[in-house]
C-alpha cells in the first residue's frame, strides 16, 4: 500500500492530523473555524478554543503554539513577526521547569518565575554555546534590547546578561564583575562592550571590554583596569657638559586619567631652565594631547634644589571619549634646557617630536 508523505498533503490535512496527534479536542478543545490562509499569504493557521493554535508552512510544517509563549509570539506579531513561524511544537524544557518553541528567526522560553521572552541571533548563539536554561545565566528575563547607547543589543537573563555588538560580537558578563560593569555605566562607561566571556585569571576572574578589563579576586571583589598608553622616558639626558639628567612618564588611561611625573636632577655647577614636553598623537593626526612641565634645576652656582620633580593627575574627557583614535596613536617627547616656555615654542616642540597634527589638546602647561 502506497502512504503518501504528510509533507505532501493539503495544509489543512496537515493541520488536522497535528490536531489528533496532541490529543485532539480533549488538550486543545473546539476549532474556531476552518484552516485560513496567514495574513501574508504564506501559511496556514487554525485557532482552538482552549487557546492554542496551529501554524503551518511549506517550509516549517505544521506546529503548535499556546499559552503564554503564543502570547508574546502575539506581541512580535505571529509569523510576520522577526520570528517567522514555529519550528517546534510547546515543548518541556530539559531541565524539567520551563518551556520553549523554537522559531524560524529565534526561540521564546518560559518558566514560572521568569514569564515568557524571546531570545535570537548571536545572543541566543552564545546562549546556547553555554547551555541554555541548564547554564548558570538560567532563564532569559528580558526579550532582546537595544542598548542605551544606539549601538548594541542584550538581553538579561536570571544569572547575567548576554551584550551583543557588531563589532565585538556576543558575549556574556556575571556575578560581580557585572556589577561593577554597572556601577560604572554598563556599554556607555569608558569600558564600552565586553570582548569575552568570563574566564580564569589567577588568582580570580575577569572579563575583558573593549578599553579595559574588570578583575575580581575573593580578598578584592572586583576592580576596573582601564588600558594605558605609557610615554616613557627612563633616561633623559642633556648632552655634553650638562651635567643633569633623569626621567618622565606620560601615561593616558582609557578612563580618562592622564598622569604626568618626572624627576631631573642637576649635579654640576651651572643652574638651568628646562622644558619637557610629551605628546601623543590620535591615530587619524587629528589631535595631538600634550604635556608640559618647565622649571628650574639650580646648580652650585646658586641657592636652590637640584631636583626637579613633578607629579600631575587631572580627568580628561577627551582622552576617555576618543580613547580608540588615542590607543591607536604615535608618540615622542623632548626635554630640553631652555629658557622659553612660550606656546609657541611648545607647539614646535609636538611639531618635532609627533609630526604635524591639526590641533594641540593642552593636557598639563
Amino acid at each position: 500500500m502506497y502512504h503518501q508523505p504528510i509533507g505532501h498533503l493539503p495544509p489543512d490535512v496537515q493541520i488536522g492530523l497535528k490536531f489528533e496527534l496532541l490529543g485532539g479536542q480533549a488538550v486543545l478543545g473546539v476549532s474556531q473555524g476552518d484552516a485560513a490562509p496567514t495574513l501574508n499569504n504564506t501559511g496556514f493557521f487554525q485557532n482552538f478554543s482552549n487557546g492554542w493554535s496551529i501554524f503551518w508552512s511549506p517550509v516549517t510544517g505544521a506546529h503548535e503554539v499556546h499559552g503564554d509563549i503564543r502570547a508574546k509570539w502575539a506581541e512580535f506579531n505571529y509569523e510576520r513577526g522577526f520570528l517567522g513561524y514555529p519550528v517546534s511544537d510547546e515543548t518541556g524544557a530539559p531541565d524539567g521547569i520551563g518551556r520553549y518553541n523554537h522559531f524560524q528567526g529565534g526561540s521564546i522560553y518560559w518558566s514560572p518565575s521568569t514569564g515568557a521572552h524571546e531570545v535570537h541571533g548571536d545572543i541566543r548563539g552564545k546562549w546556547a554555546e553555554l547551555g541554555w536554561e541548564r547554564s548558570f545565566l538560567g532563564y532569559p528575563v528580558t526579550d532582546e534590547t537595544g542598548a542605551p547607547d544606539g549601538i548594541g543589543r542584550y538581553n538579561h537573563f536570571q544569572g547575567g546578561s548576554i551584550y551583543w555588538s557588531p563589532s565585538t560580537g556576543a558575549h556574556e558578563v556575571h556575578g560581580d564583575i557585572r556589577g561593577k560593569w554597572a556601577e560604572l555605566g554598563w556599554e556607555r562607561s569608558f569600558l564600552g562592550y565586553p570582548v569575552s566571556d568570563e574566564h580564569d585569571c589567577p588568582p580570580g576572574r575577569c572579563s575583558d571590554f573593549q578599553n579595559g578589563t574588570i578583575s575580581w579576586t575573593l580578598q578584592g571583589g572586583s576592580q576596573e583596569q582601564p588600558q594605558t598608553y605609557v610615554v616613557d622616558a627612563p633616561d633623559i639626558t642633556f648632552g655634553t657638559g650638562i651635567a643633569a639628567g633623569g626621567n618622565a612618564t606620560l601615561t593616558l588611561a582609557s578612563n580618562g586619567v592622564v598622569t604626568f611625573r618626572g624627576h631631573l636632577h642637576d649635579s654640576g655647577l651651572p643652574s638651568y631652565d628646562f622644558l619637557a614636553v610629551f605628546s601623543v598623537k590620535d591615530s587619524n593626526g587629528q589631535s595631538a594631547y600634550t604635556a608640559s612641565h618647565a622649571g628650574r634645576l639650580h646648580g652650585s652656582d646658586e641657592a636652590g634644589s637640584r631636583d626637579g620633580d613633578w607629579n600631575e593627575t587631572i580627568n580628561s574627557d577627551l582622552v576617555r571619549q576618543n580613547w580608540p583614535l588615542v590607543r591607536a596613536g604615535s608618540s615622542g617627547w623632548k626635554v630640553e634646557v631652555t629658557s622659553d616656555w612660550s606656546p609657541q615654542k611648545i607647539a614646535e616642540d609636538v611639531l618635532s617630536v609627533v609630526g604635524t597634527t591639526v590641533g594641540i589638546v593642552a593636557l598639563f602647561i
